[in-house]
C-alpha cells in the first residue's frame, strides 16, 4: 500500500553505540531494499526514518551485503 504522504517512524532503540541501517522486506523480489544508512540514535534513544508505504521493515547494526 502506498501513501500519498510520507509517513516518518520513530523506534525506540536498546543500544546507543551504533549506527543502524534500515531495510524493507520487498517479497515480491525476495530482497532487501536499503531504506536509509548511518542512523544515528538520537539522545533519547530513538532513531527516525520516513517511509511510503506498509511493509516488514528490518533494522541492522550494519549494511546487509547484496545476494546477487
Amino acid at each position: 500500500m502506498l501513501f500519498s504522504i510520507e509517513g516518518v517512524l520513530y523506534w525506540k532503540m536498546v543500544s546507543m553505540l551504533y549506527s543502524f541501517c534500515v531495510y524493507y522486506y520487498d517479497s515480491k523480489n525476495d530482497k532487501l531494499v536499503n531504506i536509509k544508512n548511518n542512523i544515528d540514535v538520537s539522545n533519547d534513544g530513538f532513531i527516525e526514518f520516513s517511509i511510503y508505504h506498509n511493509s516488514d521493515f528490518i533494522i541492522t547494526k550494519g549494511e546487509v551485503p547484496d545476494r546477487t
